[in-house]
């Protein structure tokens, strides 16, 4: 195991002196590792060795960030409370855009969770709700989504973590509902 992988299953040779309260997801982007914080409400930055803690990107009241990603010099934030994508940018963490709303029409969430963006720069959002994966545009424009709920070949019951391989092609989905 690498120490990159030893780290996001919790299991570090390196000594770790922060707590999470709920971390949901993390990703690493340059220099800096971003863990969702969602009892807290925030997003918390770390440098790369995990020890020091670079800054809290404090969320609204009423946000709960599940997911994150990051892509050319942004940061994509799921908010599960508000059925939305918060982007910032990585040099001051500031909110640049937001996009999606709760809903039942393409480019709406009911439950959104996971979040990955391709090396193409599409973004992708699995929805608990809708059990599917809707895809966007680096700005937030809908384009495609795909699954449906049920436990055959390209249905998903309740899907989560999201990833995509380097060739921007294959996508691999958490489905958390039928064990897969």
């Amino acid at each position: 195991c690498t120490e990159s992988v030893s780290l996001i299953v919790g299991v570090s040779k390196k000594p770790w002196n922060f707590s999470v309260s709920t971390p949901n997801d993390i990703t690493a982007y340059g220099d800096r590792i971003f863990v969702c914080d969602g009892n807290n409400r925030v997003v918390r930055v770390y440098a790369r060795d995990g020890v020091e803690l670079v800054q809290s990107i404090q969320m609204r009241s009423d946000t709960c960030p599940c997911g994150v990603a990051a892509f050319r010099g942004e940061l994509f934030v799921v908010d599960v409370s508000n059925c939305n994508v918060l982007v910032f940018d990585l040099q001051r963490y500031n909110l640049v855009r937001d996009f999606g709303r709760r809903g039942d029409e393409d480019g709406m969430f009911i439950e959104p969770y996971g979040i990955a963006v391709s090396s193409r720069g599409e973004v992708y959002v699995s929805d608990w709700g809708k059990n599917n994966v809707q895809v966007f545009n680096i700005n937030g424009e809908y384009i495609r989504q795909f699954g449906s709920y049920g436990n055959r070949p390209g249905e998903f019951d309740s899907p989560d973590g999201i990833a995509i391989d380097t060739d921007g092609l294959t996508v691999y989905v958490c489905d958390t509902g039928n064990h897969r």
